[in-house]
């Protein structure tokens, strides 16, 4: 069991620690390049300037987790949970988001493209990205749907994406969406 362990400047390149717990671990500025942490529980776990490029972090649970001026270029996040995570400043070009949880997820300055978002479950706060889009989420009930696209399409926002609002146990409840937009600054 790895929780609370301190791996600072560690070098776990290509590791495979696949289910493993480390929730609360500090691992800034370890090397995870390419490390397996498919379903791993690093909730809390602090990750500054980590480098986890190309790194396997599907389902994993990232649960308010420091990842400030981390390297994601690439990473796997499919159906990860980044509930309360921190991600000001990290480089996440070409990571995949598809399906994760960024429910009150910091995105100050992270480079992180937009089309990346598009299907992930994302809400409030609006996250920055660093080419200085702006986003907005809203959920809105499902009879308001059209009327909600009417008006942001009005307002001069981009849609990216609508979802199902999902609850707890990420089952759609069908009362709701949540829909998020773009625009550059100043728009």
């Amino acid at each position: 069991m790895l929780v609370g362990a301190w791996l600072e400047g560690a070098d776990l390149r290509g590791a495979d620690l696949t289910g493993a717990d480390l929730s609360g671990a500090f691992l800034s500025r370890a090397n995870l390049t390419g490390a397996r942490l498919t379903e791993t529980d690093l909730t809390n776990a602090n990750l500054t300037g980590a480098d986890l490029s190309g790194a396997f972090l599907s389902r994993a649970n990232l649960t308010g987790a420091r990842l400030t001026e981390t390297d994601l270029t690439g990473a796997d996040l499919t159906g990860a949970d980044l509930t309360d995570a921190d991600l000001s400043d990290a480089d996440a070009t070409s990571a995949n988001f598809r399906g994760a949880r960024l429910y009150a997820t910091k995105l100050d300055n992270a480079a992180i493209e937009t089309q990346q978002l598009v299907y992930a479950f994302i809400k409030s706060p609006a996250p920055q990205s660093r080419k200085a889009d702006t986003y907005r989420v809203e959920t809105c009930p499902v009879e308001d749907l059209e009327e909600t696209l009417n008006r942001g399409a009005t307002q001069g926002w981009s849609l990216v994406s609508v979802m199902p609002d999902v609850g707890g146990d990420n089952e759609w409840i069908g009362t709701a969406f949540v829909v998020v937009w773009v625009t550059q600054s100043g728009s």
